[in-house]
């Protein structure tokens, strides 16, 4: 992801799991932070809204796995 980039709320149909092989990512689930850094790794669940973003002032590299055979588009969060 480009610095400062974020990825806005939404959720997924299948579990995923993210690595992070180069900076950090902070990930936002139901208004609690996860920050994650080079080497660290995470595994979301299914139909939890999330939010990500590379808080860093250089692009990062992160690794997205997700499962089943045929992953869905996000389902994304409509804003009021």
């Amino acid at each position: 992801m480009q610095s400062q980039a974020d990825i806005p709320a939404h959720f997924r149909n299948e579990p995923e799991v993210i690595f992070v092989h180069r900076g950090e990512l902070v990930i936002d689930i139901n208004e609690e932070k996860i920050f994650l850094r080079q080497g660290d790794y995470f595994t979301l669940p299914i139909g939890v809204h999330r939010s990500w973003r590379n808080p860093d002032a250089k692009q990062n590299n992160i690794h997205v796995v997700r499962g089943g055979n045929r992953p869905g588009a996000p389902v994304w969060r409509e804003t009021v």
